[in-house]
Protein backbone atom coordinates (compact mmCIF):
# COMPACT_ATOMS: atom_id res chain seq x y z
CA UNK A 1 0.00 0.00 0.00
CA UNK A 2 1.43 3.41 -0.91
CA UNK A 3 2.07 6.03 1.77
CA UNK A 4 -0.80 8.18 0.43
CA UNK A 5 -3.22 5.25 0.49
CA UNK A 6 -2.15 4.25 4.00
CA UNK A 7 -2.62 7.83 5.20
CA UNK A 8 -6.09 8.06 3.66
CA UNK A 9 -7.03 4.71 5.20
CA UNK A 10 -5.96 5.82 8.72
CA UNK A 11 -7.69 9.17 8.32
CA UNK A 12 -10.94 7.56 7.12
CA UNK A 13 -11.07 5.32 10.20
CA UNK A 14 -11.31 8.38 12.47
CA UNK A 15 -14.37 9.70 10.64
CA UNK A 16 -18.03 8.74 10.99
CA UNK A 17 -18.57 5.19 9.66
CA UNK A 18 -14.81 4.84 9.26
CA UNK A 19 -14.88 1.61 11.26
CA UNK A 20 -16.31 -0.02 8.14
CA UNK A 21 -12.78 0.26 6.73
CA UNK A 22 -11.15 -1.34 9.76
CA UNK A 23 -9.35 -4.64 9.63
CA UNK A 24 -11.97 -6.46 11.73
CA UNK A 25 -14.85 -5.15 9.57
CA UNK A 26 -13.20 -5.97 6.25
CA UNK A 27 -11.95 -9.37 7.45
CA UNK A 28 -15.40 -10.23 8.81
CA UNK A 29 -17.10 -9.20 5.57
CA UNK A 30 -14.64 -11.23 3.51
CA UNK A 31 -15.02 -14.26 5.78
CA UNK A 32 -18.83 -14.00 5.66
CA UNK A 33 -18.95 -13.81 1.86
CA UNK A 34 -16.39 -16.56 1.21
CA UNK A 35 -17.83 -18.82 3.90
CA UNK A 36 -21.46 -18.43 2.82
CA UNK A 37 -20.81 -18.73 -0.92
CA UNK A 38 -17.86 -21.15 -1.10
CA UNK A 39 -17.05 -22.96 2.13
CA UNK A 40 -20.61 -23.91 3.11
CA UNK A 41 -21.22 -25.39 -0.33
CA UNK A 42 -17.95 -27.35 -0.38
CA UNK A 43 -17.84 -28.40 3.29
CA UNK A 44 -21.24 -27.97 4.95
CA UNK A 45 -21.29 -28.56 8.66
CA UNK A 46 -20.67 -27.18 12.10
CA UNK A 47 -17.45 -25.30 11.35
CA UNK A 48 -18.81 -23.38 8.36
CA UNK A 49 -21.93 -22.50 10.35
CA UNK A 50 -19.93 -21.19 13.29
CA UNK A 51 -17.66 -19.14 11.01
CA UNK A 52 -20.67 -17.21 9.70
CA UNK A 53 -21.87 -16.58 13.24
CA UNK A 54 -18.47 -15.26 14.33
CA UNK A 55 -18.08 -13.01 11.29
CA UNK A 56 -21.63 -11.67 11.56
CA UNK A 57 -21.30 -10.91 15.26
CA UNK A 58 -18.18 -8.84 14.63
CA UNK A 59 -19.63 -7.09 11.58
CA UNK A 60 -23.20 -6.29 12.70
CA UNK A 61 -22.30 -4.01 15.64
CA UNK A 62 -19.81 -2.17 13.42
CA UNK A 63 -22.51 -1.66 10.77
CA UNK A 64 -25.03 -0.46 13.38
CA UNK A 65 -22.51 1.93 14.91
CA UNK A 66 -21.55 3.22 11.44
CA UNK A 67 -25.24 3.79 10.62
CA UNK A 68 -25.66 5.85 13.80
CA UNK A 69 -22.51 7.81 12.93
CA UNK A 70 -23.70 8.57 9.41
CA UNK A 71 -27.02 9.82 10.75
CA UNK A 72 -25.36 11.95 13.45
CA UNK A 73 -22.27 13.06 11.50
CA UNK A 74 -19.80 12.18 14.24
CA UNK A 75 -18.00 9.22 15.78
CA UNK A 76 -20.27 7.37 18.19
CA UNK A 77 -19.67 7.72 21.92
CA UNK A 78 -18.97 4.62 23.97
CA UNK A 79 -22.60 4.40 25.19
CA UNK A 80 -23.83 4.07 21.59
CA UNK A 81 -21.22 1.40 20.86
CA UNK A 82 -22.34 -0.57 23.93
CA UNK A 83 -26.00 -0.16 22.96
CA UNK A 84 -25.46 -1.36 19.38
CA UNK A 85 -23.40 -4.30 20.62
CA UNK A 86 -26.15 -5.15 23.13
CA UNK A 87 -28.80 -4.98 20.39
CA UNK A 88 -26.68 -7.32 18.27
CA UNK A 89 -26.39 -9.78 21.15
CA UNK A 90 -30.14 -9.61 21.90
CA UNK A 91 -30.99 -10.17 18.21
CA UNK A 92 -28.67 -13.17 18.02
CA UNK A 93 -30.01 -14.70 21.25
CA UNK A 94 -33.60 -14.31 20.00
CA UNK A 95 -32.63 -15.82 16.66
CA UNK A 96 -31.13 -18.89 18.32
CA UNK A 97 -33.73 -19.42 21.07
CA UNK A 98 -37.08 -18.26 19.65
CA UNK A 99 -38.64 -20.32 16.84
CA UNK A 100 -41.13 -17.51 16.16
CA UNK A 101 -38.38 -14.89 15.85
CA UNK A 102 -36.34 -17.26 13.67
CA UNK A 103 -39.33 -17.75 11.37
CA UNK A 104 -39.89 -14.00 10.98
CA UNK A 105 -36.18 -13.51 10.32
CA UNK A 106 -36.11 -16.28 7.68
CA UNK A 107 -39.11 -14.80 5.86
CA UNK A 108 -37.85 -11.20 6.08
CA UNK A 109 -34.46 -12.20 4.71
CA UNK A 110 -36.16 -14.19 1.93
CA UNK A 111 -38.25 -11.15 0.98
CA UNK A 112 -35.15 -8.92 1.04
CA UNK A 113 -33.28 -11.36 -1.19
CA UNK A 114 -36.24 -11.43 -3.58
CA UNK A 115 -36.30 -7.63 -3.75
CA UNK A 116 -32.65 -7.43 -4.77
CA UNK A 117 -32.90 -10.34 -7.19
CA UNK A 118 -31.00 -12.97 -5.20
CA UNK A 119 -33.97 -15.37 -5.30
CA UNK A 120 -35.50 -16.62 -8.52
CA UNK A 121 -39.19 -17.45 -8.60
CA UNK A 122 -41.59 -16.89 -5.71
CA UNK A 123 -40.25 -15.36 -2.54
CA UNK A 124 -39.48 -18.02 0.05
CA UNK A 125 -37.96 -17.93 3.51
CA UNK A 126 -34.24 -18.61 3.74
CA UNK A 127 -33.05 -21.68 5.59
CA UNK A 128 -32.55 -20.96 9.27
CA UNK A 129 -31.57 -23.48 11.91
CA UNK A 130 -31.69 -22.36 15.52
CA UNK A 131 -28.75 -23.72 17.49
CA UNK A 132 -28.28 -22.69 21.12
CA UNK A 133 -24.61 -23.71 20.92
CA UNK A 134 -24.16 -20.80 18.50
CA UNK A 135 -24.50 -18.51 21.51
CA UNK A 136 -20.85 -19.28 22.29
CA UNK A 137 -20.00 -16.99 19.37
CA UNK A 138 -21.20 -13.99 21.40
CA UNK A 139 -17.68 -13.73 22.85
CA UNK A 140 -16.53 -11.92 19.67
CA UNK A 141 -18.81 -8.90 20.16
CA UNK A 142 -16.22 -7.13 22.35
CA UNK A 143 -14.05 -6.85 19.21
CA UNK A 144 -16.47 -4.25 17.90
CA UNK A 145 -16.34 -2.41 21.23
CA UNK A 146 -12.55 -2.52 21.32
CA UNK A 147 -12.47 -1.11 17.81
CA UNK A 148 -14.85 1.69 18.79
CA UNK A 149 -12.70 2.62 21.79
CA UNK A 150 -9.63 2.80 19.56
CA UNK A 151 -11.46 5.06 17.12
CA UNK A 152 -12.43 7.46 19.88
CA UNK A 153 -8.77 7.80 20.90
CA UNK A 154 -7.93 8.58 17.25
CA UNK A 155 -10.72 11.14 17.00
CA UNK A 156 -9.97 13.09 20.03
Amino acid sequence: MSANAAGWFRQAQGRPAGALLSGPALASLLLLVVNDHVVKAAWPGTVSGKLSDLAGLVLLPIVLIASWELLRGRVAPTAVAWTMSGLTAAFFVALQLSPAFGGVYAMALGVAQGLVGLQQGPVAPVAHTADPTDLLALVVIPLALALQGHRQRLDG
